[in-house]
């Protein structure tokens, strides 16, 4: 079993009743992995990713328009990565950085 979603300070939020079943009903809407989709693959999602991290503050924790169905993979990987660095180092077909933020990108 992955363990409980956001820091330790927030745990207690993910494990709510309301959570759970919103996660439940998001998933079931949202059964494919968002950023995958993007790039034309078609993965199962497992995780129900807050596209603005929450901060404990209860609205933006249930708000459905800050929810994004993902995999763990991307979860775990690129999402994790963007939100510690404020850029992604994914990289194009082109050999580039694709993310506009990446210091590669700025000039």
């Amino acid at each position: 079993m992955r363990p409980v979603e956001g820091s330790d300070q927030y745990a207690w939020m993910y494990k709510t009743k309301t959570w759970r079943k919103l996660r439940e009903c998001h998933l079931a809407e949202n059964p494919l992995c968002a950023e995958c989709w993007k790039r034309g693959r078609t993965v199962v999602a497992s995780i129900v990713h807050h596209l603005t991290a929450h901060k404990g503050q209860w609205h933006l924790f249930v708000d459905l328009n800050n929810l994004e169905a993902v995999c763990a993979k991307c979860h775990d990987g690129d999402i994790r990565e963007t939100e510690r660095n404020g850029y992604s180092n994914r990289i194009g077909l082109d050999g580039w950085p694709v993310d506009a933020n990446h210091p590669a990108n700025r000039s």
